[in-house]
């Protein structure tokens, strides 16, 4: 179970690393703040938010509005868009109950990040 939860939380920190990057200079970057923001929380909310309801969010306002609290806009545990190597990670001899626990453990991460 440790390298499958290291693998996410890899996978997750990623998705900073575009934000960290622009920011991190002495340069100012205060125009740049909120595009690259909302960019990262697109992201991450691609992972559990159901696709319709991103789409409906055209605007960052709209975005940061989608209630995450409410369960009916999340993807089911089995349908989250992890990437590849956690996905295969968890598709090893892990019992289904072990698996839906890691996922609901995800989308907990996911929503106190966002």
């Amino acid at each position: 179970m440790f390298p499958l939860k290291l693998q996410f939380f890899k996978d997750i920190a990623s998705h900073f690393r575009g934000f960290l990057e622009i920011m991190q200079t002495d340069k100012p970057m205060e125009h740049y703040k909120d595009e690259v923001l909302v960019d990262t929380i697109f992201t991450l909310m691609k992972i559990i938010v159901k696709p319709g309801l991103l789409e409906k969010s055209d605007t960052s306002f709209k975005l940061v509005k989608i209630d995450l609290s409410n369960f009916e806009n999340l993807l089911p545990c089995e349908l989250f868009k992890l990437a590849t190597a956690t996905k295969v990670l968890l598709k090893s001899e892990m019992a289904n109950q072990k698996k839906r626990q890691f996922l609901k453990d995800c989308q907990t991460v996911i929503v106190a990040l966002l």
